[in-house]
């Protein structure tokens, strides 16, 4: 035999004897599986339902809630206000909210978390699905009166009144307005502006309920933190041309 053919044999072996190394290798090797879809996952739920249909067919699919309707029926029961929401096709969803005074019929809306499967001891009963809000808004009037705002100052962002100044106040930088429109009366605070006690005016801005001014030593159950209308066609309305960010640096009221 001779070089040549030795070397042709030698090769041969070695490539045989690979072959069967990783057939051995591969005989022995785990077998991992493919991984499998879970069919048993529960469905994906959404943050917050925002009507009484949503939450009566599926109140375990959503946490929170915001929900608008008539006020049916209200009890007090410990330190909440038990309210009873409906709307027009007759469904119905439970609210707690801190106690306070609720007037059947109005519209209102709660925002808040869902408690699912919550006993009252109190009421003595169980609840499938029951949102525990803060409060109930009311639902805003488009062109509130003083008496609208002073009613319900949550239910407003942005307000315009109009009335008579009954009296005013000056501080270093701002004017306050005792303002009456025949419904009630309301105080306002622009920035300092002459303006004499029986004149008409209108304001422009945001109610503030529970004001406190520090400069003045005195309290509003609501203010109107804004700017002096003194020709709607040709004032641009504050709020809606600054974001909320700017607006609050526009206005720097003491407090």
């Amino acid at each position: 035999m001779n070089l040549s053919t030795k070397k042709m044999l030698i090769t041969v072996l070695i490539a045989i004897s690979l072959i069967l190394i990783s057939g051995c290798a591969e005989k022995n090797a785990t077998q991992i599986p493919a991984p499998q879809q879970n069919t048993n996952m529960p469905p994906q739920t959404s943050s917050i339902a925002y009507t009484i249909g949503e939450l009566n067919e599926t109140p375990d699919m959503y946490s929170r809630a915001e929900i608008s309707g008539k006020i049916i029926d209200t009890m007090n029961a410990s330190i909440y206000t038990y309210v009873i929401l409906g709307d027009d096709a007759g469904r119905i969803v439970w609210a707690a909210i801190p106690q306070t005074t609720v007037e059947l019929g109005t519209e209102g809306t709660v925002e808040g978390n869902i408690m699912k499967d919550f006993t009252s001891t109190t009421l003595d009963r169980t609840f499938e699905a029951i949102i525990f809000a803060d409060g109930i808004q009311a639902a805003a009037v488009e062109n509130p009166t003083n008496a609208d705002i002073l009613e319900s100052p949550a239910s407003y962002h942005t307000v315009v009144v109009s009335g008579t100044v009954n009296q005013t106040m000056n501080t270093s930088s701002y004017t306050y307005l005792e303002i009456d429109d025949g419904t009630g009366i309301i105080w306002a605070a622009i920035s300092q502006t002459n303006i004499t006690t029986g004149e008409n005016v209108t304001i422009d801005g945001n109610a503030q309920p529970g004001f406190e001014s520090k400069t003045l030593n005195k309290t509003f159950e609501v203010l109107i933190m804004g700017t002096l209308v003194t020709d709607s066609s040709s004032n641009e309305n504050v709020s809606e041309t600054m974001s909320d960010e700017d607006f609050a640096a526009y206005h720097k009221f003491e407090r």
